[in-house]
């Protein structure tokens, strides 16, 4: 029997997704601009994809802060899909 120290840690996407809902916004970072999206760093080692079927917000760079909502959220997949929402200024 076998046992790490890492598998003793809670599961920090499984926290994520116990603390997050569809619909919460966040501010992320760009963490990839690829063809099929923008890769969203939105926790600790937690990312996300706007996917380019997504309504496109302003353009981004690696290192960005972006505001995004979760669209939809997979824990089976362990997949969390992200649509930019607009800052507001008051």
């Amino acid at each position: 029997m076998s046992l790490s120290i890492k598998e003793l840690q809670p599961d920090p996407w499984q926290q994520y997704a116990d603390t997050h809902n569809v619909g919460d916004t966040i501010t992320g970072t760009v963490t990839a601009v690829i063809p099929i999206g923008v890769a969203v760093e939105i926790g600790d080692r937690i990312e996300g994809l706007v996917h380019l079927t997504e309504p496109t917000g302003p353009p981004v760079e690696v290192g960005d802060r972006v505001d995004v909502s979760i669209a939809e959220m997979d824990r089976e997949q362990r997949r969390i899909s992200l649509v930019f929402t607009p800052k507001h200024t008051d």
